[in-house]
């Protein structure tokens, strides 16, 4: 005699194939979420002196999705318990918003705008981009040095 398939042995099975296909299927799309679509972007900068070159910052997006900018600040921050310094907006008076490719670079130049960056300035303080990125409810914080 052979024995036979009934709903009564198929279901433990059933509900237990569901429960890891769903469960199989939900960290996929966290990992995509969280994960594969964030942004990811780096940075570095070269600051002139006096009768030097123009200061850069250098924007790299990581990532294979384009980055549309609506609008950007340059801080510098006070550092942590730091109550007393105060915050100072280097930030030029013409901006305006850019794109950064996928895989590539901008590049932020200022020529007449020069940033006060000696020691007086820079003490207890951090110099921070922020970056109003569409989409995204917060701005995007890269802290420069």
């Amino acid at each position: 005699m052979t024995p036979t398939l009934e709903p009564t042995n198929l279901l433990p099975w059933l509900t237990v194939w569901g429960a890891v296909l769903s469960t199989g299927l939900a960290c996929i799309k966290i990992w995509e979420t969280f994960w594969k679509d964030r942004i990811r972007l780096a940075k570095s900068y070269s600051f002139a002196g006096e009768g030097g070159p123009a200061s850069t910052i250098s924007i790299a997006n990581l990532t294979a999705l384009p980055v549309l900018v609506s609008s950007w600040e340059l801080v510098w921050e006070p550092k942590v318990f730091r109550w007393r310094v105060k915050r100072l907006d280097c930030t030029p008076d013409d901006i305006s918003g850019f794109t950064i490719d996928r895989y590539s670079v901008l590049t932020l130049e200022f020529d007449e705008q020069r940033f006060p960056w000696g020691y007086r300035v820079s003490r207890h303080r951090t110099l921070c981009l922020y970056l109003k990125v569409y989409g995204r409810k917060r701005r995007v914080r890269l802290v420069i040095s």
